[in-house]
């Protein structure tokens, strides 16, 4: 942004002349700042798989039937061990995610997320990743962010 704000200033200046070269000036700065703070979001897509590692599978919740759910592993807090989000196969408006975590030894479900499709966010909280859940089929820039809570130990809706 920064690159396109300069070539504005210098390939448009002199076209204004001298009499409205500050204002001109103020208006590209002004400009340059509302869309140099605009957030972006970077999004993480998913890699899915049907195959549970054995270890998994012994130890899945009864709620859980693993001929309904794909797998990703992912690590949302950096620390090497993966954590695993399974999304429903057939999830055709919206469904239930479900984020799946060991704390000492034992795996515990550390979310529930209610959409069409979730990703993770490029951001963090508390020192675990976001995550970004989807509900419209055509609009990727409607989606609500999970930020993890430390005091109820799991995700939780952002602003709740």
């Amino acid at each position: 942004m920064t690159l396109i704000c300069q070539f504005l200033i210098l390939t448009l200046l002199p076209k204004f002349g001298r009499t409205h070269s500050y204002k001109f000036i103020g208006v590209i700065f002004a400009i340059c700042i509302v869309f140099s703070t605009h957030k972006s979001w970077a999004v993480e897509p998913l890699q899915y798989t049907v195959h549970f590692p054995s270890s998994l599978l012994l130890e899945l919740p009864s709620n859980i039937k693993k001929e309904e759910y794909k797998l990703a592993r992912i690590d949302l807090n950096g620390d090497g061990d993966d954590e695993y989000l399974l999304s429903p196969i057939l999830c055709e408006v919206t469904c239930r995610h479900k984020i799946l975590a060991y704390r000492k030894n034992k795996l515990i479900q550390i979310a529930e997320i209610t959409a069409r499709n979730i990703m993770l966010g490029g951001s963090y909280t508390h020192g675990i990743k976001d995550i970004l859940a989807f509900d419209s089929e055509i609009n990727d820039y409607n989606f609500v962010i999970y930020i993890w809570s430390p005091a109820e130990k799991m995700y939780i809706l952002k602003g709740d």
